[in-house]
């Protein structure tokens, strides 16, 4: 019996649809009960934002703290030879293509399996799929977000697939700061965010024009961040065509900061306020020696910044003013970041729902806090 090429690509439709392909399954996707295992598409990307309950997060929305190590796990078989993703995040509750998803961890060759050849025993429901870990970064909003998984399978037809969830980010650490930082009128920078870089996007027609990947090769990002997994077994390949712009799309930041030296985003005019509870800078300051027991590797404090903390901190996403407000630091992965200026024309101050950078002449009043003074609320708060 004779089969065209046309038939054999039918019949090798069908054996994938059989076997299904990959879907998330941690975190919960939304929209569960209509999720489609095929790929992407320029119609209905975003998220297959064109199905019906396409954003339904109805016992779907996964807690996720900043800082925090997460699972990805999927279900089916049709994993194609293993391949490369993306973990991203907005914080559009309904992503639209016109949504700017940023990546917080990349995984390069073997995923959504690793050192596999072709599929694994068709299973729609399977589990034989390996299970993967990113963290949240420390220095980004917390509040509501989708998050979306994406894969370029690397062997059979040149596709994207996108499944995405609702998650909140919350700040981790004492409860009262994740309930005050999860209100809606409390904001944080947002520059950290804004530089991380840009989801890659490939294979989807108009929403990806002239960039395509290479066929029996797992895809090298041209900017997977700083947060990366490689589990290729053979070197990646950049991908084809008209994909430069996607390289210089957001600079690339860790999504967990070192420990001796975490970076605190510079102020911008688009982001214009870091934010603690008030109550944090309620008390008043008390002098007393800094703690007895330094990091080993701690952040230098610059000379010329009065008071500047050096050490290890107890409440992740603190922030401090130094200097009349001139200055501030942040408690980043356990540690005291160093020292960095406001923005001109900037002051650190506090106001109704926190601690601010507000304009000069609208603070209402400087705070400085003493090493003792923080080291109590830390311990207060992590009570």
């Amino acid at each position: 019996m004779h089969f065209s090429s046309t038939s054999c690509a039918l019949l090798a439709a069908l054996l994938a649809t059989a076997q299904g392909h990959m879907l998330l399954a941690e975190p919960v996707p939304m929209g569960a009960s209509t999720l489609l295992n095929g790929p992407i598409n320029q119609d209905n990307y975003p998220c297959q934002s064109t199905r019906a309950n396409a954003f339904d997060d109805t016992g779907a929305n996964t807690a996720m703290a900043l800082g925090s190590t997460q699972k990805l796990r999927f279900k089916g078989s049709a994993v194609h030879g293993g391949g490369s993703c993306q973990v991203s995040i907005t914080y559009d509750k309904q992503p639209t293509a016109a949504s700017v998803f940023k990546v917080i961890h990349s995984i390069v060759g073997g995923c959504p399996a690793k050192n596999q050849v072709g599929n694994l025993p068709a299973d729609p429901n399977g589990n034989g799929a390996d299970t993967y870990e990113y963290k949240i970064p420390t220095d980004i909003p917390t509040g509501e977000a989708t998050l979306a998984w994406t894969w370029f399978n690397k062997v059979g037809n040149r596709e994207m697939y996108m499944n995405c969830a609702r998650i909140t980010i919350t700040a981790g650490g004492s409860t009262k700061m994740a309930r005050d930082l999860a209100r809606p009128v409390v904001r944080r920078d947002q520059s950290a965010f804004n530089s991380l870089p840009d989801m890659f996007k490939a294979n989807i027609g108009n929403q990806s024009p002239g960039c395509s990947t290479k066929d029996s090769a797992d895809l090298d990002f041209p900017n997977p961040g700083q947060s990366v997994d490689h589990f290729g077994t053979a070197a990646p390949v950049p991908p084809v065509g008209s994909c430069g712009s996607q390289a210089s799309a957001g600079a690339s930041v860790p999504a967990t900061p070192p420990s001796s030296s975490a970076a605190v985003p510079s102020p911008s005019a688009q982001a214009p306020g870091f934010y603690v509870p008030a109550a944090t800078a309620s008390a008043a300051p008390s002098q007393v020696a800094p703690s007895s027991n330094p990091s080993p590797a701690p952040s230098p404090a610059p000379a010329d910044v009065p008071n500047a903390l050096i050490g290890p901190c107890n409440v992740e996403g603190i922030f401090v003013c130094l200097a009349g407000g001139k200055h501030y630091q942040e408690c980043g992965s356990g540690h005291w970041t160093v020292a960095m200026p406001m923005a001109p024309g900037t002051a650190c101050a506090v106001d109704g729902s926190g601690l601010a950078m507000l304009p000069v002449q609208h603070a209402k009043r400087h705070v400085r806090f003493s090493h003792a003074h923080v080291h109590r609320r830390g311990h207060q708060d992590a009570v």
